[in-house]
Order: C-alpha cells, then structure tokens, then sequence
C-alpha cells in the first residue's frame, strides 16, 4: 500500500544577528547564476556528542544575496536558532556541508566561501561564532562556462574534505579544503573530458553541461559519480584525477536524447549497490511528459578498475509535476530497498511528495500534506453553508434549551490558527495586516493576538454583511495565502532517528509522520495516488464505508463536518453526543434555512444553489442504499466492526526496536511529543463522522428511505454507537490534554516539572521580531505526564520513528495512565478509568482548576461512582 504522510510540527526559532560578508575588491558578478526557492539540511554530529541537532538552509529569489540558515534541536535541549548570511553579490543556490569544515557556498563574483561551525553541540549554539573566509576561484570557475553543480567530495581520509564545482562545458572543478588555508586556488584540479574522447562520440564538439555530483561513499569515497544532461553516468578518481567508468543511461527505456536530469537522488551501500532516482525534465518539442526513473547497478573494483554490473532502469511514473529535490535513504546496509521522497516545486500552499519503494512491487503516491485549508467558495455555497449551520443551531436549541456559545466559532476556527506546530508568526502578522487589524507589538500576548483575530472576523462582517460562518472561513482562507506564500516547501533533510523533514521558506522545519490510511478529509487534507484506487490497501466493505462517509460530509461541506467534530470534542451544555448527531441528520432532511432570498443581492445563485443541494441529497441517498446493499451480508455491520478494531486502542508493536526508548524521548523532546500527539488525536477525532453515520443511517431507516433491517439497526445502536461514543470521548480528553495550559506551580513542585527545561523552544506563543530574545513556551498539561510516562515505558524500546512512541503515548492515556493492559476496545468503563486516572493525577499536580472542564468532556462517565469523588 502506498505510503501517506502528513505534515506535522512547525518549528520557529530565535533570530541571531545578521552576518555581511563584504564582496571582494575586483568581483563584479561575472557568473550567470539564477536564482531559486531551494533548500537543504544535515544532521551534524560533534565529535564529543551526538545530538538530535538539524542544520538546514535555505536560498531565495526574492533575495539573492542573503544565506538563511536555521539550527534545530529535536530533542529540545535546547533553543532553536537563526541566522542570515548576506553576501556581496548573488549566490549560487547550492550549499554542501562538512561535518568537520563547516558549509560551503559560491557566490557569482566566483569566490567560494566556507562558513566553519563552532563545536557547540555539546553546550551552545553551532551559529554563535561563524567563521568566514574565502578564496577566488574567478579564472578556474570561467574555464568551467558557469557553476552547474557543488557536491562534496573526499581523497584519502575523510578529514580531506574537497569541494566539486560542475561546470557547463561538462569538467568538474576539484578545490581542496585547505585552499582557504593557504587563500590559494593552486592545489584546485579541472576533471575534463576531451570533447573527441566523450563517451566515443568523436564529432562532438561539447561536453554536456553536468548536472549532478555525488561522491560514492561509504563504498568508495575517493570515487566521484557524475551525471551530464544527456543522461551520461561518469566515474572519476579524485585522487587519480583518472575518468574510470562511463555508463550511458535510459538506453533501455529509448528516451536518450529527448529528455534531461533536473534532480537526482542516491544512495551507495557499502558493498557497491548503487542506486539513482532522477527525475527527468522533456527537451523542447519532444513531446514526452516529465518522467521519473529508478536506475541501479553492482559497482566492483578489481585491479585498480571499476565495474558496473547488472544495471537494472525502471520506469516509476509519467507525471505532470517538475520535482525539484530527492531524497534517497535507507536504514539497511541494502540500498535496493531505499526509501526515496521527491518534492515537487509546485506552487501551492502544500508540499506535493512521491514516495517511492525500493522493493520489486514498487509503488507511489503524492500527498498534499499540512492540517488545514482555506478555501474561499462561490456566494451561493457560502449562503448554503451559513443556512446549514444557522439551521443546525435552532435544532440544538429546541433539543437542549440552550445556545451554543457565543465563542463557539472563534474557538474551533482559531484552534486552526494558534495550535501548537501549525503556527507561523510572519504568516498571522501578514494575515492581520492584510484584514486591517495589524498586531500593535510582536511579542503581543496570545490574549491579544485571539482579540485581534476576533476583530478581524466582525470588521469582515460589518463591512460584507456576511455571517460568522463566513467571516471566520475568510480569516482562515487569508491566514494560509500568507503561509503558502511565506513558507514554500525548498528542501528535504533526514533527521537522526531517520524521520524525513521538510525545509521551508521562512526558517520552518517541518516532519512527516504517517497518516490514518482510514480517516476522510482530515481537516481538509486531501490525498492523491497516482498508482492505486483512493482507498486502496482496506477490505472491500470497509472501502465502501469510507465512500459512505464522504458522501455525508461532500452533503454537508467540510466547514460544517468539522465543526460537528469540534462540537463532539467541545460538546455544548447539556448536549449529549447523540443530541447533537440528531441536530445534524434533522437538518439533512429539512434542509439549510435561508429566508429572505429576494432581498438577497446573491438571492439567484443561493436558490441555485438549494436545488442543487436537494438534487444532490436525493442522489447520495440512492448512492448510499446502493453502497450498503454491496457490502456482505447487504449490512455495514462488517465494515464498522473492522474500523471499530481499527481504531481501537494498541501497544506497540514488538519489532519496532531503536537505540532510543520512550523514556528518552519523552523526557528529552516532550513539547514536541505532545504537539505531535495533539495532531494525532485531532486525526483520530474523525470517528464523529462515522457517528454522525450512524444517525443518518437511523433517521433513514425510520423514514423507510434505507433498508436496514431491525436487527441490523439494534446493533447499531447497542453495539457500534457506544464504542464510538467512548472513543471520541477518550480521544477528546486526549486533546484537551494537549491544549490546555498548565497552571504555574510553585514550590516543591518546581523540581517534578524540571523536565520542560527540555522542550523545544516552539515559539507558539512568540511574537519576536529580531534579536536574541528567547522563545517563550507554554506547558500543556500533557507535558506534566511524560515523565511518570517515561517511568511506565522503563527501557521499552518504541522505534525509531517518534509517530511509534506518539501512539504509545496515546494509548498510555487511554488506558488509564497507568502499567494496565491496555484496553481491546473502547467502552464507558474505559472512559471512567481514563477520567478517574486523569484526574487524580491533576489533584497531585497542583492542576485542580482543569477538573470542571475535565469532567464536561467525560460526559456520562462523570456521573458514575468512579468519577463522582471527583466533583
């Protein structure tokens, strides 16, 4: 089954000052460099220490000259941290980096730079100190026609670091380190290629420019691998300055010559397997769609010659997309079985990935990934959707007695905003500015910042005679236009424990962690798959259900489907979870209210509108008879027994070993294991919709409009419904927990909460503009657990990936917080254990001013003998 991923804690940092590095006396820009939104990153480790640190940085076109480089600490010892590097003149946007020498870039002057890292993994900062220095390559780098590659390379010993500059005219340039020594181009060595000795092609006249370098370690470090535009694979000795192996490629695919390499990925196991991705870019008028392909081959070394045997091309798709970075990698010493990620340099608010196996049922999928979307709609389904929830709102009203709180929309649409791993600073500042309620300060305090965010959506109101509804979707739909133009996705780096992450404009790192296969529209994430059916990989019924699903939500849109998950996860005064399924259903049968239409100014494309919405209503009904009537047995009982397993409570999984325990990582990164496990929480809370199901399935039946029989609809009601409603009751405690602040705790306690000095600095609540000024983070009560979740776990090892202990966290909560087993599935006794659990723990930590909003989200459960103490 194809792999899906989503995007999960964004990552902020404290700005340190800008560094200017002057251009040279004689460098006027004498290299023609174009500049590009890319990025990169590395893991660096100290020689005293090694540490979850990511280095990553990142080039612009709006601006040439300037260097962004972000330090990152996943494990959250410390402050994460900026810097901006401004250069005298353009840079190429290429940057490779040495664990011991530092990075290095070229700047269109043709002088190479190195920026030496201070040895701080251990206590400080690797950007507090940067030194710079430089030498002139202008002449060496004019003989080349241009920079087209920079790749690192190694000679003798891996402290003998060299710099491959690739060049137009198909020679690499060769510059040892020490260059910057001895400020000296003299010991720089051109790889060149005669052009009546290329590949046995005596009429060429050119070389084909290079477009990829790579070195071949750990097989063979003193080798360098090149790759020219016309698919040409070279193999060079750095040490030699010997050309020993030239391989020509795609001639099994017969695309030699139509098409060139634009981005490659590789990975070379020690024994010499060698593997490339590349994407391919058609040549003018060659009418082919951009391709990606998958070549492998044995690379063997026998007296003093290279070979490559068995070189095996796949073809891995025809895509309309251009991927401008990939990345190949592995945890095995075999590198056919490589994982490899390619992003896409689309333009749009989401990253657009391939994933791509290295196994022989190769497959691949894009997801567009990030939590959440705003989408602005036309005026007629603007209108339908107001009519739906205004409608919604009367129905709780009669059911319950009461309103729905007069906050209940700023609540749901600003969680979008302000949640923890999802917030960016720049994106809210532009936002605001934009809806004319720009922040007085950039430190202003969340209070301040939900004030402004308020007033935005009323002064939307006002001056648009629009509802809340539509008030709220616009400051949501403007807050993410800024953060896709803020934030593009440039990069891809792998992080120690072997997670991928994304480099994004902005100084913003963001992981991947694995997406519920299971869940619809996931707060408005949608996936695409290129090689399999939508829901491929899940049993037939439970397929068909997942088709159920949609079919209610495309009925009543995204903005009214998630707020009936808020409502479940947030449930209204005496609202019992099924008042509130039933509020929904009986909007479905009498539709959205929309009184008034001739005084409308949009009143054609509202009732426009209503008749397609009925028209549609009909037509799901007929599609929802049909859907049940394949399943087996002719009932859904089947598949939401299968989903009810599904997302039922699990330990981890046996074989999921790492170096690196639970215990570890919750004491160590546990802020940004409770923003992970909020995401998680957040994905799993989309069991109400199959809730919501249920009703409309019981209102159909009653009004003969679905043939489900007695039996069938007993089990529903007896059996399904309240595992659903326990679980989205065990989860919404689960969230609660990653979103509340904790209170300030004095005294003794001081030293229990010791462990929070680890958290990464995720700037949720920071506003800073500049300076050294430290994130502040506020602590959620989820972070008071971690270290008695540490001691629950002991030495368990829970993989390598952190989504592995995320689950295991989830479950610790769903069991009680305590060494039980946990649960087979959910029930109410479950949700007594987990609320009496959770709350005696918050008597111990000082947090008893939670407990009222603790026992509203337990519901039934708080009326039992077990929680009643609690009161």
């Amino acid at each position: 089954m194809p792999s899906i991923t989503q995007e999960v804690s964004c990552m902020h940092w404290r700005s340190i000052d800008t560094v200017h590095v002057s251009q040279q006396a004689d460098g006027s820009d004498i290299l023609h460099v174009e500049s590009a939104d890319v990025g990169g990153g590395i893991a660096p480790v100290s020689a005293s220490s090694q540490s979850d640190c990511v280095l990553s940085w990142t080039f612009s076109e709006a601006e040439p000259l300037d260097l962004q480089l972000t330090e990152t600490y996943i494990d959250g010892q410390r402050g994460n941290c900026k810097l901006t590097v401004s250069f005298g003149a353009k840079l190429f946007p290429h940057a490779v980096f040495h664990q011991t020498k530092g990075i290095f870039v070229l700047t269109a002057d043709g002088v190479l730079h190195s920026l030496a890292l201070s040895d701080q993994l251990r206590h400080g900062s690797l950007l507090d100190g940067l030194a710079i220095s430089s030498v002139n390559l202008r002449r060496e780098i004019q003989k080349l026609g241009g920079p087209t590659t920079l790749a690192l390379g190694t000679a003798n010993k891996p402290d003998e670091a060299s710099i491959c500059i690739g060049g137009r005219t198909g020679s690499i340039l060769i510059v040892p380190a020490n260059c910057f020594e001895t400020q000296s181009a003299s010991g720089c060595h051109e790889l060149h290629i005669t052009p009546s000795g290329y590949l046995g092609f005596f009429s060429k006249s050119t070389t084909p420019a290079v477009t990829w370098t790579a070195s071949l370690q750990p097989f063979a470090p003193e080798l360098l691998c090149a790759l020219h535009s016309d698919c040409s694979l070279c193999f060079w000795n750095i040490r030699t300055h010997q050309r020993v192996l030239v391989e020509n490629l795609l001639q099994q695919s017969g695309q030699r010559g139509h098409v060139s390499p634009t981005a490659v990925g590789s990975v070379c196991s020690a024994q010499g397997h060698l593997r490339l991705v590349l994407h391919l870019d058609p040549k003018a008028d060659a009418g082919v769609p951009p391709q990606t392909v998958a070549v492998s081959m044995d690379l063997e070394q026998a007296s003093g010659q290279l070979l490559a045997l068995n070189m095996r091309e796949r073809m891995l798709e025809h895509s309309r997309l251009r991927f401008q970075s990939i990345l190949t990698h592995t945890s095995t010493a075999d590198a056919e079985s490589a994982q490899t990620w390619l992003l896409s340099d689309a333009p749009s608010l989401h990253a657009v990935l391939s994933s791509v196996s290295g196994t022989s049922h190769e497959k691949s999928c894009r997801a567009v990934l990030m939590e959440k979307q705003g989408v602005d709609t036309g005026s007629g389904q603007q209108k339908l959707q107001d009519g739906l929830w205004q409608s919604i709102q009367d129905s709780l009203l009669e059911q319950t007695g009461h309103s729905l709180r007069d906050d209940t929309l700023a609540t749901h649409f600003m969680q979008q905003i302000l949640a923890p791993g999802v917030l960016s600073q720049q994106a809210l500042s532009h936002a605001l500015l934009e809806l004319e309620e720009p922040l007085a300060r950039y430190n202003a305090s969340m209070s301040e910042v939900q004030q402004h965010l308020t007033a935005a959506a009323q002064g939307i109101s006002a001056r648009e005679k629009c509802s809340q509804l539509t008030s709220w979707r616009r400051v949501v739909h403007t807050y993410w236009k800024h953060w896709g133009e803020l934030h593009r996705a440039v990069g891809l780096v792998e992080l120690p424990q072997g997670t991928i992450a994304i480099v994004r404009s902005g100084h913003m790192l963001t992981l991947l962690q694995k997406a519920d296969t299971l869940s619809v529209s996931q707060q408005g994430t949608s996936i695409l798959t290129d090689v399999s059916p939508a829901h491929a990989g899940q049993t037939g019924d439970l397929r068909l259900l997942l088709q159920c699903v949609e079919l209610l939500q495309q009925l009543l849109g995204q903005d009214v489907v998630n707020l009936f998950v808020h409502l479940c996860a947030h449930p209204p005064a005496n609202a019992s979870l099924h008042s509130i399924g039933c509020a929904y259903t009986e909007v479905l049968f009498t539709g959205p209210q929309l009184g008034g239409l001739p005084d409308q100014p949009q009143a054609a494309d509202t009732r426009d509108a209503l008749r397609s919405w009925r028209r549609q209503r009909s037509a799901a009904i007929l599609q929802l008879g049909h859907l049940i009537s394949q399943m087996s047995q002719g009932t859904p009982m089947p598949a939401l027994r299968d989903y009810i397993t599904h997302i039922a409570p699990a330990a981890p999984s046996a074989n999921a070993m790492s170096t690196q325990s639970a215990a570890q990582l919750a004491t160590s990164a546990g802020h940004a294991l409770t923003i992970m496990l909020r995401q998680f929480a957040t994905q799993q809370l989309q069991s109400a919709s199959f809730m919501l199901l249920l009703t409309w399935f019981d209102s159909l039946r009653a009004a003969g409009a679905l043939h489900i029989t007695a039996a069938v609809s007993n089990a529903l009601k007896q059996e399904i419904a309240p595992q659903l409603r326990a679980h989205i009751r065990s989860t919404s405690i689960t969230l609660w927990l990653c979103t509340a602040p904790a209170a300030a705790v004095a005294g003794d306690e001081t030293a229990r909460l010791k462990h929070s000095e680890l958290s990464s600095k995720l700037a949720s609540l920071d506003f800073v503009s500049g300076g050294r000024q430290q994130a502040h983070h506020q602590q959620c009560l989820a972070e008071l657990f971690l270290p008695d979740f540490a001691a629950h776990c002991g030495g368990k090892s829970l993989g390598h990936e952190p989504h592995v202990a995320v689950e295991a966290l989830a479950s610790y909560f769903q069991a009680g917080c305590s060494q039980q087993t946990v649960p087979s599935a959910f029930t109410g006794s479950v949700v007594v254990q987990q609320v009496v659990a959770v709350g005696q723990k918050l008597i111990r930590l000082h947090q008893v001013a939670h407990m009222h909003n603790l026992l509203a989200l337990a519901g039934e459960a708080a009326d039992t003998p077990g929680a009643a103490f609690l009161r």
